[in-house]
């Protein structure tokens, strides 16, 4: 339990159902689900077909560091779903580059977006 935070995630869903509740919840949308305040939000970003390594730690940094420069629960959940979506479709189609997602040409982006929400 965490008491006086703005967003609790969870993954309390047992291994039999997981599998079947992932899949029909990937097939709804691409998206993030924030509740803050009592309120839910969400987001909808671009839905990529291909999986890629390292996505939810990308996203996990990202969301964390936004959220650590003063940006509420919401909008760092945006940040890290556009940062991580980037970095995604600048590994496609690029075969040297063999295992997860080439974050670091996305960082422009990251950084440049962190300095306007300033």
């Amino acid at each position: 339990v965490a008491y006086g935070a703005d967003v609790v995630i969870t993954a309390s869903v047992p291994a039999e159902r997981s599998e079947s509740l992932q899949k029909r919840l990937t097939e709804l949308s691409a998206g993030v689900i924030v509740v803050e305040d009592g309120k839910r939000r969400y987001y909808e970003h671009k839905r990529i077909e291909r999986g890629c390594h390292g996505t939810g730690d990308v996203y996990a940094s990202a969301f964390v560091g936004a959220y650590l420069r003063g940006m509420n629960a919401f909008e760092a959940a945006k940040l890290a779903a556009d940062f991580t979506v980037r970095s995604i479709e600048n590994t496609l189609g690029d075969e040297s580059h063999w295992y997860g997602v080439k974050f670091e040409t996305a960082l422009p982006m990251l950084i440049e977006t962190l300095k306007t929400a300033d």
